[in-house]
């Protein structure tokens, strides 16, 4: 491939492109894929949290039965995972419409607790009965007490990632604002790499047949520059080895980092080929254009 036309500001505007497209590229990962509740709805399947959550609930209850004397099938027969699924993306989803939107409202936790309330007073009243337990005032403060405690327990494992303990600090209305900031940030990095790509175009108009290459070595830059981070994390597996105690959070955490990863590796890597292709591109349409005034200056010298 011959010498490339004004190399020194094209080489300068590239490093600047590549600088903004990274910017770009994370403004708009963050605001439209991490603000966004699919990619916890995927980890969420993937990872079987309903499960772990049901789980964690079934133990919880059954050591909830010796100081109680309640079975912990009254309080598991009312849980069903479909639903705790539900409520935790229902509550996740209000979490990150909160945190993102100043005028969403407040989220609060949406699971039917009527089942689980039901199984709670009928099995308080039917023991009650069996022993002539006097329904006093502290009779019902025990049911009101213990349905509390249930409902409690539920609601906390549902808060999948502490979004929903987040949005209850004065820290949300700091991420109200910065949200703002990415969402900014993501557009006037975009409006300022398309000056750039411009600009470049406007300096080898002449020499058109050269911008495939600039183009094609700004995505093969960016592209490097995410995977090498990216591939080695994910080679060794760093985000499994955190250390989270409930079980639940951990499968959902670290499904999110390790999904993250793939699917920044995956774009990138759809990058890296695209800007790989464009540069051998650039050789053909070299070797295209050389072979072309070769034979023109034959056929000038023919005649």
């Amino acid at each position: 491939m011959k010498k490339l036309y004004h190399y020194a500001p094209m080489m300068i505007l590239s490093i600047f492109a590549v600088l903004f497209l990274l910017v770009f590229e994370v403004a708009f990962f963050v605001s439209q894929v991490l603000f966004k509740p699919n990619i916890c709805s995927q980890v969420m399947g993937k990872q079987a949290v309903a499960e772990a959550i049901y789980e964690d609930l079934d133990e919880y209850f059954e050591q909830f039965a010796a100081p109680t004397g309640i079975p912990k099938e009254v309080f598991t027969s009312a849980l069903n995972e479909d639903e705790l699924s539900n409520a935790a993306y229902a509550l996740l989803e209000d979490c990150l419409e909160y945190l993102t939107n100043e005028d969403a409202a407040e989220p609060v936790v949406a699971y039917d607790y009527t089942e689980l309330e039901e199984s709670i007073t009928s099995y308080i009243e039917e023991y009650s009965e069996e022993n002539d337990i006097e329904k006093d005032d502290e009779y019902y403060e025990l049911i009101d007490q213990t349905i509390s405690t249930a409902e409690n327990q539920i609601a906390s494992r549902l808060d999948i990632i502490m979004l929903h303990t987040l949005c209850e600090t004065n820290a949300a209305k700091s991420v109200h604002k910065y949200a703002g900031y990415i969402t900014a940030a993501m557009v006037i990095a975009g409006i300022i790499l398309a000056v750039l790509i411009v600009v470049m175009f406007v300096i080898n108009r002449h020499h058109l047949r050269d911008m495939t290459y600039w183009v094609g070595t700004i995505m093969f830059s960016s592209a490097v520059v995410w995977l090498i981070p990216t591939v080695y994390l994910n080679s060794i597996g760093y985000f499994d080895s955190f250390f989270v105690t409930t079980e639940h959070i951990y499968l959902t955490v670290t499904g999110l980092f390790d999904e993250i990863l793939s699917r920044v590796i995956y774009a990138q890597t759809i990058v890296l080929i695209i800007g790989i292709a464009f540069i051998i591109l650039t050789i053909i349409i070299h070797m295209l254009y050389s072979e072309y005034r070769k034979r023109l200056r034959n056929r000038h010298a023919n005649d």
